[in-house]
């Protein structure tokens, strides 16, 4: 930010020793009038890529859950506690990757509200059926989790 003579503009700094007519003329070449249009719309819109991070970790862990149930590590009655938490870790993710106002925004907010609503679930149909015997192999012998 430059100030010279009580206005002030925007530019990069001046290198040292130039002097005040250099500033002078470098006024004078700025453009008058303001240019049309917020920087929203003159922006290309690009998905944020900086928060796809925790999505990427969630989603593994996601899948180590999974894999853990496949193995028989992970009994049918934690099932649901485990799936609906990631969920809603995901949708915690999905949401930060939100733009606002482009249509990959507008996704994101659905698939993130779609699978906090499936974690919701998830934890609330554990929550109604933790202390119901489970038949079957993976049965679990403790009382509740």
């Amino acid at each position: 930010m430059c100030n010279v003579g009580g206005k002030a503009c925007t530019a990069a700094p001046q290198p040292l020793g130039r002097g005040d007519k250099s500033a002078k003329r470098h006024l004078r070449r700025w453009p008058k009038r303001p240019i049309r249009g917020s920087i929203e719309q003159r922006a290309i819109v690009t998905p944020n890529v900086t928060g796809i991070g925790p999505v990427v970790v969630y989603l593994a862990i996601l899948g180590f859950v999974g894999i853990q149930y496949h193995r028989d590590k992970v009994t049918t009655r934690r099932l649901p506690l485990l799936v609906g938490m990631c969920l809603i870790w995901l949708a915690s993710g999905l949401f930060q990757l939100a733009t606002n106002g482009t249509t990959l925004g507008y996704a994101f907010d659905g698939l993130s509200v779609l699978t906090l609503v499936g974690g919701l679930y998830g934890l609330y149909w554990w929550w109604r059926h933790r202390d119901t015997e489970t038949p079957g192999p993976n049965h679990d012998d403790r009382e509740s989790l």
